[in-house]
């Protein structure tokens, strides 16, 4: 993996305008392999490869360091099993990790995989499909013996002799069983909030003799939940794990996963209670949720956190609590959207209907500042004649309810009139096929829709706009035309086209929106609102273009919120980026989507899944996509139960208000604009995704401080109207 002079034994690829040289400074000596792909040329897959044999059967570690300078992709190790004819085998093409992009020093990225029955060779790929400079050294590959670890050997809880070891953590910090509490003793835990928000204290608890243990927040006039952080199994770091075997083939990841996660015990759910047992020696984290309405008063409260061991209580802490003299917007300006699926029989806990179900879920949203995707679906019905009907009475009933009492933002249009998704064509509508000919309708004229088709969908979505006008709810309504197209291929770019000129026909003004990921330029004027990942695959420039044109940038987030990674980053941050660069909402597919009991195992079965006409494979999402939220078990109430992941969700929608009222400020008040800058320098495009939350955000508690610099500066210097502090 040393790179001498004249980088031997790798081969070189590149294409034209691409400079491959033997750079200097590398990790391990002198030189390194370097890249350079200038602006303005097409990067092609350009760099280093060298083949080497592996045996059937083992494991392998790999990967290299990397370092790079204006990077506009990630540059990472990728490896392509092959079989001994040099073929592409089962084990397929692997990526050591997503890896590193922008300017970035020697960073180690390393991977694992096991090779299947048929792989004899490993081709290590140093290449990079994205312009600017990146740098390789110690490349390494090798065989390693796969073990597991038992319970890692704890330190006693400090100070020595103490019942009960207690510190704060910052929220957005996962609390393990293995986390060292440094004791505060004597000292007050402080929180602070603005009116109509919520602010949650985590506690991290170790005990060296275990027990039942018990926390009761005391003495503050506030709001004020107790819960205890629960662990989940991950059985192997998170990424989105294929295969194609066959039915009867047990499935297994075959690589080191695309998280800085790991395998083991994982905080996650938040149980609703004041109790648990300790371990002894075991770090136990409590989640403590304080409230402020829009009448609270400004000014500091003061209480106290009690702690019972076996019953007896072991230790009294001051607890603070601090009201700033301003308040959020009771209804927030950012939507944080989440697909709410409730096919799994583990929702039945929630209640013995449908409409109790999502009743308990609508509550839950709204305490969590969170909204759902689609509030229902209408029935149309097609007569002989052709004439197309519809039933309004259930959806105007449940868009009451969602819309007026519960104040949603926004909604998808029934799922009706969402045609495609992937690179499969668009599906019939009531009963009329899009083109002529049968499914997958080879050889069609993908530009054209047949006339029944687009008739029998213009009436109902004629039907649907006006009403939703004559109700006023209009204006909160996006038609979800396309998940995550395969733009790449001529007939979904055409046929997304015939689609939008179809609705758009119906009206101009409703808002069509496609989770792209990425930019396709033929779709420019034909999409309202395009749902780009935040990471850097749709470039910002484009966004600003995009924006200037008069169209919307959403975040599209599936796979980011994995529970394996040690920050509750992703969550958080997603309204940071939205303020910086310009989007309107996140949106996440799904917050109750279960293939397992989540409270048993923190990752998913495999399902078998087509994005092709004619091809099927399996494939495991990453742990804890699709759910932020868990049913009830049992012994709890039947009621939703919150997580980590969704807590920080509320916490990054506050967030955007306070970024907000930082931004009318700014205009007049230099100190605001310079925290506002400190704000927008948290977050960077391009970036390693959510599943490394550990590079998106190194040091968490900058966010914190920021908050508490911000609260104190809105809430304004002169301390007098803070009122007189309040003992309870």
């Amino acid at each position: 993996g040393r790179f001498g002079e004249d980088g031997a034994g790798w081969a070189r690829g590149a294409a034209k305008g691409v400079a491959l040289a033997c750079g200097t400074g590398g990790v391990f000596g002198a030189a390194c392999a370097q890249t350079t792909v200038p602006a303005g040329v097409r990067p092609n897959w350009s760099g280093w490869r060298q083949t080497v044999a592996v045996e059937p059967g083992k494991d392998y570690f790999y990967g290299a360091f990397i370092r790079c300078t204006d990077l506009s992709a990630s540059a990472t190790v990728h490896a392509h099993l092959l079989t001994a004819r040099g073929a592409l085998g089962t084990g397929g093409m692997l990526s050591a990790g997503r890896g590193v992009s922008g300017t970035a020093p020697w960073t180690p990225v390393f991977g694992t995989f096991r090779a299947p029955a048929d792989t004899a060779k490993a081709s290590l790929q140093l290449t990079l499909n994205g312009t600017g400079t990146v740098a390789y050294d110690g490349v390494l590959l090798m065989a390693y013996a796969a073990a597991r670890t038992g319970d890692p050997e704890f330190a006693p809880v400090a100070p020595a002799g103490a019942a009960l070891g207690v510190m704060a953590v910052d929220p957005v910090v996962k609390v393990f069983r293995e986390t060292p509490v440094e004791d505060r003793t004597g000292a007050a835990f402080e929180v602070a909030l603005a009116r109509n928000e919520t602010e949650p204290l985590q506690l991290a608890v170790r005990s060296a003799r275990g027990g039942a243990v018990e926390l009761a927040v005391e003495g503050v006039p506030l709001k004020v939940e107790i819960g205890r952080v629960d662990d989940v199994p991950v059985d192997w770091p998170t990424a989105y794990y294929s295969c194609t075997t066959p039915e009867w083939e047990l499935r297994f990841p075959r690589n080191g996963g695309q998280s800085d996660g790991w395998s083991g015990w994982w905080p996650d759910p938040i149980v609703p209670t004041a109790c648990g047992t300790l371990v002894p020696n075991r770090t136990q984290a409590f989640w403590v949720n304080v409230s402020a309405d829009a009448q609270t008063k400004a000014g500091t409260y003061r209480g106290r956190l009690v702690w019972k061991l076996d019953g007896a209580v072991v230790r009294t802490d001051p607890l603070a609590v601090k009201v700033w003299n301003f308040a959020l917007p009771a209804r927030p300006s950012f939507p944080a959207v989440y697909d709410l699926r409730l096919g799994s029989r583990y929702w039945k806990a929630l209640g013995a209907t449908a409409d109790e179900r999502r009743e308990k879920l609508w509550a839950f949203m709204a305490a969590k500042k969170a909204c759902p995707d689609s509030l229902g679906d209408v029935t149309f019905r097609k007569a002989a004649d052709g004439t197309v009907t519809a039933d309004f009475a259930d959806y105007d009933r449940l868009a009451a309810r969602y819309f007026d009492h519960y104040k949603f933002p926004f909604s998808y249009a029934p799922r009706a009139f969402y045609c495609f998704g992937w690179a499969m064509p668009p599906k019939p509508f009531l009963g009329e096929a899009p083109y002529e000919g049968t499914w997958p309708y080879e050889g069609a004229d993908w530009t054209q829709l047949r006339p029944a088709y687009r008739h029998a969908y213009q009436q109902a979505l004629k039907l649907y706009w006006d009403h939703m006008k004559e109700k006023g709810w209009a204006d909160r309504i996006t038609l979800y035309i396309s998940d995550e197209p395969h733009f790449s291929r001529t007939n979904v770019v055409q046929q997304m086209i015939a689609c939008c000129r179809m609705i758009h026909e119906v009206d101009s003004a409703i808002r069509i929106y496609s989770s792209t990921w990425r930019h396709c330029p033929e779709w420019n004027g034909a999409l309202d609102a395009w749902g780009a990942g935040h990471y850097g695959c749709f470039p910002v420039e484009e966004m600003a273009a995009r924006r200037a044109a008069g169209q919307q940038i959403w975040w599209t987030t599936d796979g980011q919120m994995c529970l394996d990674t040690p920050y509750c980053a992703v969550e958080r941050l997603l309204p940071h980026y939205a303020h910086k660069y310009g989007a309107r909402l996140f949106e996440f597919w799904g917050a109750t989507w279960l293939t397992y009991d989540p409270w048993k195992f923190g990752w998913h079965a495999y399902i078998r899944q087509s994005d092709t006409p004619g091809k099927t494979y399996w494939v495991r999402y990453p742990a804890g996509d699709g759910y932020l939220i868990y049913p009830p078990k049992e012994g709890l109430p039947p009621e939703p139960v919150s997580t980590l992941r969704m807590e920080a969700s509320r916490d990054g929608v506050e967030d955007f208000c306070y970024l907000e009222l930082l931004a009318a400020r700014a205009k007049d008040d230099p100190q605001a604009a310079a925290l506002l800058a400190e704000y927008r320098a948290l977050v960077s495009i391009p970036n390693a995704g959510g599943r490394y939350s550990s590079r998106i955000l190194p040091v968490p508690e900058r966010l914190g401080a920021l908050r508490r610099r911000a609260g104190d500066l809105l809430s304004g210097t002169d301390r007098s109207h803070m009122g007189a502090i309040r003992e309870r």
